[in-house]
């Protein structure tokens, strides 16, 4: 009797310390069109981009981001081998999860498995990219429109309501996912990242991505 008493109250203690344990990073990127070569994963830092890793993609374009620690939360990249083009995400709570794209457009042909937070970055960043060019042309139009003019006060009168939609937009975040990383990240209108001190960031560890 005593055995099993013993046996059964260690068993508790050890799935606490599993259930406690974090969760390693595991972050599965597949993007078509990528035939290999070797990309830069980084962070942002106040206003600048900091290389953590340089990372191999397969010939068919799948590249593994882990590590055995949790990231600090906040908005990293993927810099793909043509140092143009790049895979933005956000790292929470939840570290693993998988993202799969198109070189030809990453952010329209975007698809997020396992990630809320990401799941609403990309959806904005598509209604933002869609706002923003009707926005320019609402301006570039004003630019030609006489001022005081029916045709000035009308593509006035477009742009409050286009403005109007944006923050409508960006309110029913706060409205459904008030608790979710990604809302925190847009309504502070900033990376809330938490990396060390500048010093830190001089080491070998964290190198400006030029």
């Amino acid at each position: 009797m005593g055995c099993s008493q013993n046996s059964s109250a260690d068993a508790p203690e050890g799935n606490a310390e599993i259930a406690d344990a974090p969760i390693f990073p595991k972050i599965e990127i597949d993007v078509r069109g990528l035939k290999g070569g070797t990309c830069f994963f980084g962070g942002i830092y106040g206003q600048k981009n900091y290389t953590l890793d340089s990372l191999s993609a397969s010939p068919d374009g799948k590249v593994l981001i882990t590590r055995p620690e949790p990231y600090p939360g906040g908005l990293y990249f993927l810099v793909l081998p043509d140092r143009k083009t790049y895979v933005q995400f956000l790292l929470s709570d939840d570290q693993q999860f998988s993202l799969e794209t198109d070189i030809s457009d990453i952010a329209g042909k975007m698809k997020v498995m396992g990630s809320l937070d990401n799941q609403l970055f990309y959806e904005n960043q598509r209604f933002e990219r869609t706002y923003q060019a009707k926005l320019n042309e609402l301006n570039n139009n004003l630019k030609s429109a006489t001022p005081g003019s029916a045709e000035d006060n009308q593509l006035e009168a477009q742009k409050d309501e286009l403005i109007a939609g944006r923050k409508a937009h960006v309110k029913q975040f706060s409205d459904q996912y008030p608790e979710v990383f990604f809302t925190k990240f847009k309504v502070a209108g900033q990376n809330p990242v938490s990396y060390p001190d500048s010093e830190t960031l001089k080491t070998k560890d964290f190198q400006l991505l030029l």
